[in-house]
């Protein structure tokens, strides 16, 4: 469940990135959140926090998004990897 939700945050700050970059300069910037699991498996929280190191091209965002649309937040975390 992390897995997903960290593929999710990931993919949201990726359709932003044009957006981020005209915002920041392409600045390196951290983003801290609180995620919160309450299913039938179990619950709890933790804190999630991500490292904007560099922000993506406009072509690594498109095949982002377009991996996570077709195939899935699993598909998106191997792409994230892959780059």
């Amino acid at each position: 469940m992390r897995r997903q939700t960290a593929a999710a945050l990931l993919a949201l700050l990726a359709t932003a990135g044009s957006w981020a970059v005209a915002q920041t300069g392409g600045q390196r910037e951290e983003f801290s959140a609180i995620a919160i699991v309450n299913n039938n498996t179990g619950s709890g929280a933790g804190r999630v926090i991500i490292q904007v190191t560099r922000w993506s091209s406009t072509d690594d965002r498109t095949l982002l998004v377009n991996t996570l649309l077709k195939d899935g937040p699993s598909d998106l975390l191997d792409a994230l990897k892959d780059q």
